[in-house]
């Protein structure tokens, strides 16, 4: 039963049976015992972020971390063998359950509080140390764990909107993950 007073209580489930995770799968077999980085870059709808589709940032750091995947809800250009994106993975072009599959075999899952990033707020995610997630949006009260504290994730947000910080942001995510898990930082 549902404690009505705790909002921890109502972090969802996903049954992944139900979804077309063929291609994923095929997908995280091909990258097996890389670190994988979701990044919802989308556009924003309700102007919680002025950021772009980050592929400046995306490429960056693509190029600094030769080794890990990077996968983008969002197409650019790129000619970079490590930066895929979910379009491709999945064939399909509704996959917003499809990209929360691939969220659970992520390390670091990033968006602007918008899109396939609300729906990553699952069980596998946000009670696992292992995973990082970096909110980008202008009020930290746009982040569902806002004033919570719990066992699992790590779970940072930042208000700005220069890609460079952002950048240096998710550097530092990726060089340092799972410090302080269970509350949301600022960063």
């Amino acid at each position: 039963k549902l404690d009505p007073f705790n909002p921890l209580a109502y972090v969802p489930t996903t049954d992944f049976s139900k979804y077309e995770i063929a291609r994923g799968n095929q997908f995280l077999d091909k990258t097996e015992g890389q670190q994988r980085m979701l990044i919802c870059n989308g556009l924003v709808r309700s102007k919680q972020s002025q950021l772009g589709d980050l592929s400046v940032c995306i490429e960056t750091l693509a190029k600094e971390f030769p080794e890990r995947v990077f996968i983008c809800t969002s197409k650019f250009e790129s000619t970079l063998p490590n930066i895929h994106f979910t379009d491709d993975i999945f064939g399909i072009t509704n996959d917003v359950n499809e990209i929360v599959y691939l969220s659970t075999h992520s390390d670091i899952i990033v968006g602007k509080n918008s899109g396939p990033y609300m729906y990553t707020h699952i069980q596998d995610n946000f009670f696992s140390p292992e995973t990082t997630f970096v909110s980008l949006s202008h009020r930290p009260s746009d982040a569902y764990p806002c004033h919570l504290q719990w066992e699992g994730c790590r779970y940072l947000h930042h208000s700005s909107d220069d890609e460079q910080r952002i950048t240096d942001i998710l550097r530092e995510a990726i060089k340092n993950p799972g410090q302080s898990p269970g509350q949301m930082e600022g960063v």
